[in-house]
């Protein structure tokens, strides 16, 4: 988890953390946040990380959800 971390956080310049699921054996639930005043360009960055996330061969993506506040 900590390398996908780190790859996401340097590629796309975001804040990340793992925020549910650090007792659970091969689950995790990741928090990405970043702050534009574009919203194209947010949208952009996040599409970029799912891909990134959904190109490594050992996770597998259940859900996810982009919120802007």
């Amino acid at each position: 988890m900590k390398s996908i971390k780190d790859r996401i956080r340097y590629r796309f310049n975001v804040s990340i953390a793992e925020v549910d699921g650090q007792d659970t054996w091969q689950c995790a639930r990741l928090g990405v946040s970043m702050i534009h005043n574009d919203k194209r360009f947010i949208e952009s960055a996040f599409q970029g990380i799912l891909t990134e996330v959904c190109s490594v061969p050992d996770i597998e993506m259940t859900a996810q959800a982009i919120e802007f506040v």
